[in-house]
């Protein structure tokens, strides 16, 4: 019997956690889905993830930060398996280059991107 692929989605635009959810499902993913920074890191340390899509901007000043914390302090081995998502293009320059990032716009990139993760 082969495991379903699990995916972490952190986004706090309901519209577009929605649209993530579709396309993790889409893929054949079991999507845990979460809309604040908190909530992600309580997910990252009580499970495993194949993949981890993180907002990196959320409401008023938080970012994903956190989360990356939480991933490189308990479990590093997530670290190649993170795709950051944003919709604010000057946050994509202000990740580390080894993480790779999508705009929200570009949904078939964002697939592609995902399935490379796989």
């Amino acid at each position: 019997m082969s495991t379903v692929a699990r995916c972490l989605i952190l986004d706090d635009d309901p519209m577009f956690r929605e649209i993530l959810e579709r396309i993790a499902r889409g893929l054949g993913l079991d999507p845990t889905v979460v809309s604040n920074a908190p909530a992600a890191v309580d997910a990252i340390l009580q499970r495993d993830y194949d993949v981890v899509l993180l907002d990196l901007r959320l409401a008023g000043d938080q970012n994903s930060s956190p989360v990356f914390e939480a991933i490189r302090r308990s479990k590093p081995h997530l670290l190649p398996r993170v795709l950051c998502v944003t919709g604010s293009p000057e946050m994509m320059h202000k990740v580390a280059l080894d993480v790779p990032c999508v705009a929200k716009g570009n949904l078939e990139t964002l697939g592609e991107k995902i399935r490379a993760l796989l």
